[in-house]
């Protein structure tokens, strides 16, 4: 009955994976198996990799060293026989008159090597003079005219010559070997190649490798199966062959894959025989030399397969474990968020993370609890709080604004002042300083108006306005302040801009709160001219642009973005209020103002305003 009922659990567990696709299980479940999956076959993936590398390097380096030991061999069964060959360029062999007493010579000479069917002497003018053979009769004094024959041309003192490989009746491989004596005479030796095939024969490769030896024409003269050698066999179209003839070397880096005689794909691996001009060859089929592997990727499958299975089931189970609780807290949370009753609390003991999560999210609801009654009282808090911000603002703003036309008025009723109290009072002029005294009275109005409606967001009057001459007027207005500064002005304006729609006063207050910020930030200047520059150009698609330029020390970089904020200032004695309002006072027209550091020194400020009927909407 219980393993019926672990059975029953573990099907439902199946069922709900592959139903529940949303929901976390199928998810923990896919992920772990996923982990495991992963690092099994990267694990098997670097053992069949590196196992791979061993096994071939392993029978590269084999294979090379039976080819070189091999090719070892048959160099030196070909030393031995141009050796005993060299007896015979002495006395009494070289006698330029042999007799029947030389005969016998060279016939002992024929029987010590049975690899010669044949033994010739030359004389020095290529005549034969002598012939012992295993395959015809011996003769003495033929006086056959070899005298153009390569065999006789071509052979030097102490150094033999070897004539290309070359079947005998069209079957069996032969050489023709020839040393020159001391008294002109050569001797000439036919090998039979055929008993090379005793050393290729001894080679063992596995149980199916082979070894042989071609020529440098491809032609075979050893294999195993003597019935290919003997029907003149042409292995110059097989790929390791043409790679041997180009890569005379050998390197252990020659081995490779290709096709043998017999169509199957071998691991072969090639060296040449010096000093004659053929080359070794030992191959293995390619199944045979990976066979090994191949056994090893099985086993590494079906334990990676067997892992597998064991771990989904495992997973299986932990995410049960893990999952069933999670989802009773998520019904407890969907709960508390339908009935807002932050009272109730989840009952789940444990010492795991999941019973702490339980004990965490109860100390929430307690929180929840405690904060909505604290909710009501901090709202009413709040909104006291923000009244007097908004009043802070403002009275910094009034105050800030107001103190240019108030100076303007102290400044004007102080020269009429002394023009009344001269001998002569000069009526004139005590007249202008009280219309300009009227005129800024009028104007701290209207300036105290104009940030009344930027802190109630009150529409702008807005009227057409030629900036050329807000600037101009403002210039005018601080001519006193750029003479005690020592600032030159240095205005760039467009005559041909089209006007923008904006409050005149406001715009006015924005250019000489930017013109004097200039001056003031030149005042310490002394290294360098402090030049002021205003410029007016259009500003793509649908704007006016105005800079101002000084020569000041600039901006620190750090407190660039904040220079527009309330209450932040560079200056010991600032309200930290310009900027901000000029700001505000730009975005409520529409336009957009920032700062960019000027080359080489000082700061650039850049004010762009709407024209025309882009602007009359927002003003």
């Amino acid at each position: 009955m219980i393993k019926r009922a672990k059975t029953s659990a573990l099907i439902s567990d199946l069922a709900a994976l592959f139903r529940f696709r949303r929901r976390l299980r199928p998810k923990f479940v896919a992920v772990l198996t996923i982990v495991v999956c992963v690092a099994l076959i990267s694990t098997a993936a670097f053992e069949v990799l590196f196992s791979y590398q061993d096994r071939k390097a392993s029978l590269i380096r084999i294979q090379h060293e039976q080819a070189e030991s091999a090719a070892g061999k048959i160099a030196e069964f070909m030393k031995s026989i141009e050796d005993q060959l060299s007896w015979t360029t002495h006395a009494p062999w070289a006698a330029t008159a042999p007799n029947r007493q030389s005969l016998d010579l060279w016939r002992m000479m024929l029987r010590q090597v049975p690899a010669i069917t044949d033994l010739a002497l030359l004389d020095g003018t290529g005549h034969e003079q002598l012939r012992v053979s295993r395959l015809s009769l011996d003769e003495i004094g033929s006086q056959l005219d070899f005298s153009k024959d390569p065999k006789f041309l071509e052979t030097e003192a102490a150094k033999p010559y070897r004539s290309p490989v070359y079947f005998r009746g069209g079957s069996e491989p032969y050489m023709t070997i020839s040393l020159r004596a001391r008294n002109g005479s050569v001797s000439v030796a036919e090998v039979n190649l055929k008993f090379i095939w005793d050393v290729v024969s001894q080679i063992r490769v596995g149980e199916h490798g082979q070894a042989y030896v071609v020529d440098g024409r491809g032609r075979l003269i050893a294999h195993p199966d003597i019935s290919l050698v003997l029907r003149n066999t042409d292995l110059s179209d097989l790929a390791q062959v043409q790679a041997a003839r180009t890569d005379s070397a050998g390197s252990p880096e020659s081995t490779q894959i290709a096709k043998d005689t017999y169509g199957r794909e071998v691991l072969t691996a090639y060296t040449s025989i010096a000093p004659l001009d053929w080359t070794m060859f030992v191959e293995l089929p390619v199944d045979e030399a990976y066979a090994p592997l191949y056994s090893l990727i099985l086993r590494v499958s079906i334990l990676i397969l067997v892992g597998l299975l064991l771990a989904f089931i495992a997973d299986l189970f932990l995410a049960r474990w893990i999952v069933q609780p999670l989802e009773r807290l998520e019904k407890f949370a969907s709960t508390v968020r339908k009935t807002k009753d932050y009272s109730l609390r989840v009952e789940h003991k444990s010492d795991d993370e999941i019973g702490r999560l339980a004990v965490a999210f109860n100390e929430m609801l307690s929180e929840l609890s405690a904060a909505r009654e604290r909710e009501s009282s901090e709202q009413f808090e709040l909104a006291r709080v923000s009244r007097l911000t908004t009043m802070g603002a403002m009275t910094a703003s009034i105050a800030h604004e107001i103190n240019q036309p108030l100076a303007a008025i102290a400044a004007n009723a102080n020269a009429g002042l002394r023009w009344l109290s001269r001998p002569a009072p000069d009526i004139e002029e005590v007249h202008a300083a009280l219309k300009r005294i009227n005129n800024d009275a009028h104007r701290a109005s209207e300036v105290i108006q104009s940030v009344r409606s930027i802190f109630k967001k009150a529409p702008q009057q807005g009227a057409s306005v030629n900036v050329n001459d807000v600037v101009l007027e403002v210039l005018a207005l601080v001519h006193g302040e750029l003479m005690n500064y020592h600032v030159a002005a240095k205005p760039d304006l467009d005559q041909f801009l089209p006007q923008v729609r904006a409050d005149r006063v406001q715009l006015q207050q924005v250019v000489l709160n930017l013109v004097m910020n200039a001056v003031e930030a030149m005042g310490s200047v002394q290294d360098r001219a402090r030049q002021l520059n205003v410029a007016s150009r259009r500003h793509e698609p649908n704007g006016v642009l105005i800079t101002v330029q000084d020569t000041g020390p600039g901006i620190d970089p750090d407190g660039k973005d904040r220079i527009f904020n309330a209450f932040f200032s560079t200056k010991s004695s600032g309200m930290g209020m310009g900027l901000f309002i000029c700001r505000s006072i730009v975005e409520a027209h529409g336009g957009r103002l920032w700062a960019t550091p000027a080359q080489p020194r000082g700061t650039i400020f850049h004010l762009v305003l709407p024209i025309g009927e882009t602007a009359e909407g927002r003003v």
